[in-house]
């Protein structure tokens, strides 16, 4: 019930957004989906009819999975994932490389993003021996087509590292920390030009 709660605030305040005009065309919002959830036999129903609910398009919708909910019960899960592409929402793989592995099959997953563990990003300095299994994560999700998130990034020394293994994307707190939705707005509202200026001081 948690979970279905989390994802209706967060398809609300998606919409708001978007009814308002301050989401890029490319913008979207993620929401983590626990593996119980993803097992329960109504998810696409669910996620149907709040995506109704709000108005929101579907493909502003990305949901994060873990390698643990894919590994547990593969045949369901890809299922899933494929009426979900069906539906054009999105799905990330969260924390990847931290003590499951879905390489096996991965390829034939419809996964549109890996997201690198803040356990790997948070070692990294200007050392090339720092940056552990990053590259090869990077690696992989670039020959499968896929984005590549790195989460946890806290200083510019990982970024401008990240950036060199074509790392395009990131999170963590030396972009922003977290906000409530209102102060969100103002967050998305604030010109590109103001983040390459304090990225790269």
């Amino acid at each position: 019930d948690l979970g279905k709660q989390v994802l209706e605030i967060a398809c609300t305040h998606l919409a708001e957004w978007e009814q308002a005009g301050l989401l890029d065309p490319g913008l979207s919002v993620s929401v983590n989906i626990a593996p119980e959830q993803l097992l329960q036999p109504d998810i696409l129903t669910q996620v149907e009819k709040i995506i109704k609910t709000t108005g929101i398009s579907p493909h502003r919708l990305r949901l994060e999975v873990t390698e643990r909910s894919i590994i547990g019960n593969r045949a369901q899960v890809e299922e899933v994932l494929k009426a979900l592409q069906l539906r054009h929402i999105q799905v990330s793989i969260d924390d990847f490389g931290t003590g499951y592995s879905a390489l096996s099959y991965l390829h034939t997953l419809p996964v549109h993003c890996l997201k690198v563990d803040r356990s790997f990003v948070q070692p990294i300095t200007h050392e090339a021996s720092s940056l552990g299994i990053v590259p090869l994560i990077v690696n992989v999700a670039h020959t499968l087509n896929m984005e590549v998130i790195a989460e946890g990034i806290e200083n510019i020394t990982q970024l401008r590292q990240l950036k060199k293994l074509g790392c395009r994307y990131g999170q963590g707190f030396l972009f922003h920390g977290a906000l409530p939705a209102q102060q969100a707005i103002g967050l998305l509202s604030r010109p590109f030009t103001d983040w390459a200026d304090s990225l790269s001081a």
